[in-house]
């Protein structure tokens, strides 16, 4: 861009001197936006970086007694008084939690079966 513009002055001043301050303001303004371009680019970069660590193994199941969680069906009605839109949530919140919970303490029983199985009878427990 830079060798065309020397010979479009010359026939711009012969024709028209007065248009000679338009050329000079779009070359000012190309300048700094490649500057800024280069320098949002690298800052996105590291971020992904700390994400490829998903830390698989501290999976070792320490509860190996599914008792404690039985405490969490007291809650499915907190407040009979609220609205009915907060009853019917609590309702749905309390069937996906004992839901879940089922789903979870059906898998850790039947780890702990196999556990067991695989231990040895004498670990039957509750």
């Amino acid at each position: 861009p830079d060798p065309p513009k020397p010979q479009a002055k010359p026939e711009i001043v012969a024709k028209a001197p007065e248009k000679k301050p338009e050329p000079p303001k779009p070359e000012p303004k190309p300048q700094p936006k490649p500057e800024a371009k280069p320098q949002p680019k690298p800052e996105p970069k590291p971020e992904p970086k700390p994400d490829p660590k998903p830390e698989p193994k501290p999976q070792p199941k320490p509860e190996p007694k599914p008792e404690p969680k039985p405490q969490a069906k007291p809650e499915p009605k907190p407040k009979p008084d609220a609205k009915p839109i907060d009853d019917y949530m609590a309702q749905r919140l309390a069937q996906e939690t004992q839901r879940a919970e089922q789903a979870r303490l059906s898998s850790l029983m039947a780890q702990e079966g196999a556990r067991a199985a695989a231990a040895g009878p004498s670990r039957q427990g509750p």
